[in-house]
């Protein structure tokens, strides 16, 4: 395996158990918004939904990660197709308390919006996969699979965003730069996959056609 790409694995992978740890500490274990005391009157009034969504969400970054590491996939095929499954379940349960919850955004209708089509792309996406699998057409599951994991990395992003405009910015403007964040957090995410990993399969597979 190429060195960047180790690199890429275990930084994917140490920085989704963080955001799974993050999650069960921010919203489980404590009143959520306590973490971003800013965002806590709109977590206070959907409780229930804003648990639901973490943890269902944390447990798809996790199970998400896990799979995208070649070394697992060869070692523990079993396991891996099961993970699979609790990949797929958890997005389905965290893309549609996503998409509810996307309805009281904090900071405006931007947000609403983007965090709307990040939850109507993350389902799309993931049912793409699970579609693709289930006829076994394991090429497109495989490009399915990461785009749907590429917005379930937002999760991540949202709180690096978040992290560095409260180093830069501070509380005070806090609601200035989080109505960015509903387009920041998954936009990037996906355009640099279909950029640095989807476009080039796609150019070697039309070059190898008109090859033939």
């Amino acid at each position: 395996m190429k060195k960047s790409n180790q690199l890429l694995e275990n930084t994917l992978l140490v920085s989704s158990i963080l955001m799974f740890i993050y999650s069960f500490v921010g919203y489980v274990f404590l009143p959520p918004g306590t973490l971003a005391p800013p965002l806590k009157p709109s977590f206070d009034s959907n409780t229930v939904a804003i648990i639901a969504h973490a943890v269902f969400s944390s447990i798809a970054i996790v199970s998400g990660v896990i799979q995208l590491r070649r070394s697992f996939r060869v070692k523990y095929p079993t396991l891996n197709i099961r993970l699979r499954y609790i990949y797929f379940v958890s997005v389905l349960f965290g893309g549609f308390t996503g998409f509810y919850l996307a309805f009281f955004a904090y900071a405006g209708f931007a947000n609403v919006v983007g965090f709307s089509l990040l939850a109507v792309l993350w389902l799309f996406t993931t049912y793409k996969a699970f579609i693709s699998q289930k006829h076994d057409d394991m090429s497109s599951f495989r490009i399915w699979i990461v785009r749907s994991y590429a917005l379930t990395f937002a999760a991540v992003t949202l709180r690096i965003y978040m992290g560095l405009f409260f180093l830069i910015f501070g509380y005070k403007q806090f609601e200035y730069f989080y109505a960015t964040l509903g387009f920041l957090c998954w936009v990037p995410n996906l355009l640099f996959i279909e950029w640095t990993y989807l476009l080039p399969k796609f150019k070697n597979k039309l070059t190898s056609i008109k090859s033939s």
